[in-house]
């Protein structure tokens, strides 16, 4: 059975048990209270022999439904845990392969020129203004932003308030047609640095950034493309980067959504679960603030990570500048 097989029968079965669950709590309470009531309904009035044998059959009928439920819901725990184990067999040559730019053994040829185009994560208008808020709630012109990826700058528009913007990429093309969205009067507060890409837990270095300072770091349709290790990088730096109660926030490929899983098997994208995520953001130190999806796009799913403190500053003012004339 294929890694994207097992991730959509593991999805069918924590439905199922979701919904059971939910059935099972709520009939087995009510189915109790009723067995207790005619319990004492029949130990108060006397009945014949033939209704106190229907009223005992009906108990113990009541108590065999709850009985079985209880095991219908073990079973299908039991079948889950077994199947995350054979996932986590299939998965781990997956943490050590990923996407790659000009040489991804996906199902249309990617290169920079069409990568834009061809590596999106769908949006309607009502999602992509949600997350706009988030983003500007996170972005504050007392603190500098860091944009990891910034592709043709489609998010960078929205991180602007903070001040300096810093936008890094493994590519000069992105980052010159990032800059070209903006008016030479605010390109000279953008800060664009091109970071040299390694390999593994080394895979970046973004030591050349201000490091302890940033408020927030924001990654969109970027990390859905890193290895494990590779992420694991890039959360290290970044946790350097950020100032205490300064956020992370970025986009991932959920594999526990069937459709994640089977962009990893073709090559398109890279394996990460939410619970796998979870737990390596904490044990960088990392708090979870919230994990966010789209239920529209089974594709598109965040989280929002803090280094642990409250954001300070001394800043009283934005950055000002005279601008010279060459």
């Amino acid at each position: 059975m294929k890694l994207s097989q097992l991730v959509t029968l593991r999805h069918k079965l924590e439905q199922l048990f979701t919904l059971s669950d939910t059935t099972a709590k709520d009939t087995m309470s009510a189915l109790v209270f009723d067995t207790e009531k005619i319990q004492k309904f029949v130990s108060v009035y006397p009945f014949n022999d033939n209704i106190d044998t229907f009223t005992d059959k009906l108990i113990e009928i009541i108590l065999t439904m709850n009985s079985n439920r209880q095991q219908v819901l073990e079973l299908i725990l039991i079948c889950i845990k077994e199947i995350d184990t054979q996932i986590e067999k299939l998965a781990e040559p997956y943490y050590t392969s990923g996407y790659i730019i000009n040489d991804a053994p996906a199902p249309i040829s990617v290169t920079v020129d069409n990568e834009d185009s061809i590596r999106v994560l769908p949006l309607d208008e009502n999602s992509k203004d949600m997350l706009i808020n988030v983003i500007r709630g996170y972005t504050d012109w007392q603190y500098p932003t860091l944009e990891i990826g910034p592709g043709r700058g489609v998010w960078t528009e929205h991180l602007i308030a903070g001040d300096p913007l810093y936008i890094v990429d493994i590519r000069q093309e992105y980052l010159t047609a990032t800059l070209s969205k903006f008016n030479d009067v605010y390109r000279r507060r953008v800060r664009p640095y091109l970071i040299k890409q390694g390999e593994g837990d080394k895979f970046a270095d973004l030591s050349d950034l201000p490091q302890n300072q940033f408020g927030f770091i924001f990654s969109w349709n970027v990390f859905n493309y890193f290895t494990l290790y590779e992420s694991i990088s890039y959360l290290r730096e970044s946790y350097k980067a950020l100032r205490p109660g300064g956020v992370m926030m970025f986009s991932y490929n959920n594999c526990e959504v069937p459709i994640c899983a089977y962009n990893v098997e073709v090559g398109f994208k890279s394996w990460m679960t939410k619970k796998l995520l979870t737990k390596i953001c904490t044990d960088l130190g990392f708090e979870i603030i919230d994990t966010g999806s789209i239920p529209v796009y089974d594709q598109v799913y965040w989280i929002e990570i803090k280094k642990p403190g409250k954001l300070r500053t001394v800043k009283t003012h934005q950055v000002l500048g005279r601008i010279v004339p060459v």
